[in-house]
């Protein structure tokens, strides 16, 4: 009986110790998500500003808007809520 007991508590721990580097690990992932937005929000604002600079040329001006393109793209897949990805 005592050795079911101490078996048990050893699952638990083991179960903590997942859940812990778990938490551990979307916190992380969340951490690096705000950072990724918030490089991805300066880097679109430096954009704009270029892309001021080259208004007068349509080339430059469809590819710029290309670009601004593929950035609402990532925004929108740093959006999505890490906590409901299954592994």
């Amino acid at each position: 009986m005592a050795n079911m007991v101490k078996q048990a508590n050893l699952e638990i721990e083991k179960s903590k110790t997942i859940a812990d580097k778990r938490l551990e690990g979307y916190r992380l992932l969340r951490q690096n998500v705000v950072l990724a937005t918030t490089r991805l929000d300066n880097f679109e604002r430096e954009l704009g500003i270029v892309t001021r600079n080259f208004e007068s040329n349509p080339s430059i001006t469809n590819e710029l808007r290309r670009i601004f393109s593929g950035i609402e793209e990532l925004k929108g897949a740093l959006t999505i809520d890490v906590t409901n990805l299954k592994v």
